[in-house]
């Protein structure tokens, strides 16, 4: 008589993620995509990178040699140019509301289109913040908790990730340590970097708020750290993808529509 072999038992799955957590994380998607569209255009216009406060001045800054303009400040770094298509279909003039200036730029189009994103991933931000520690998601998810506070537990974890080695059954209730860090270093760190030196590059701020460009040593520099942080967000957001498909493109792809995550076994 032949053995009947036990059934598996099925897998537990979780509540991990809220509904408005759920809706503002695919928003976030498609207005960090459009911000780095439209953001590289806006570099094309003059790709060089500088510190301080001078550098990128399309007037007296800029002197005509055998009719061929050539900026006097040398630059940290000339961001290559590419061929640019321009969005097809201008947005609403509430873009102007919202603080875009058409001035000290060639393409007006590129900024008002750039900012016009930059108040909409504010407010879904902000959004995403309040539900986030409304629901305790900070808290229970992405939280470091005291045992993870380690050197030993961080270098374990960061070689588990190099291997692909992602956690299974209870240790998948929240992030690794990685994620918890790489996570809390985006979200309160990098994006808010990136926000408050685009809105410091702001022609009206120089008006409204002219103490404010030199918080970060200059308007040059503020450029280039807003650049900086959207090289940071684009390499985050490819890692983020690859471990996606990685560790379980369905259950991942599933638990973001649905809230419901299936614990690994």
């Amino acid at each position: 008589m032949q053995a009947v072999e036990p059934e598996a038992p099925p897998q537990e799955a979780i509540y991990r993620h809220g509904r408005a957590v759920r809706v503002t994380h695919w928003l976030n998607a498609f207005f960090i995509f459009a911000l780095i569209f439209t953001g590289f255009g806006i570099t094309q216009l003059h790709a060089p990178l500088y510190l301080g406060d001078a550098g990128q001045d399309w007037g007296a800054g800029i002197e005509e040699i055998n009719g061929a303009a050539r900026d006097p400040y040398p630059s940290i770094l000339h961001v290559p140019q590419v061929p640019w298509v321009d969005l097809r279909e201008k947005l609403p003039a509430m873009a102007d509301f919202l603080g875009t200036a058409e001035v000290y730029v060639r393409n007006p189009t590129r900024v008002r289109d750039h900012i016009f994103f930059a108040w909409l991933f504010l407010f879904n931000g902000l959004v995403y913040l309040a539900a986030g520690l409304a629901s305790g998601r900070f808290r229970t998810l992405l939280r470091p908790s005291r045992r993870d506070l380690s050197w030993r537990k961080f270098a374990r974890d960061f070689w588990d990730h190099v291997r692909l080695r992602f956690h299974k059954g209870g240790e998948a209730r929240s992030y690794n340590l990685i994620q918890k860090y790489t996570y809390l270093t985006i979200i309160f760190v990098v994006l808010p970097l990136q926000l408050l030196t685009g809105f410091g590059l702001l022609p009206w701020m120089d008006a409204g708020m002219p103490w404010f460009k030199d918080v970060f040593g200059g308007r040059q520099t503020m450029r280039t750290i807003h650049f900086a942080c959207s090289l940071v967000v684009a390499a985050f957001i490819l890692v983020h993808l690859a471990m996606v498909v990685l560790s379980g493109f369905r259950n991942n792809i599933r638990s973001m529509i649905t809230g419901w995550y299936r614990l690994p076994r």
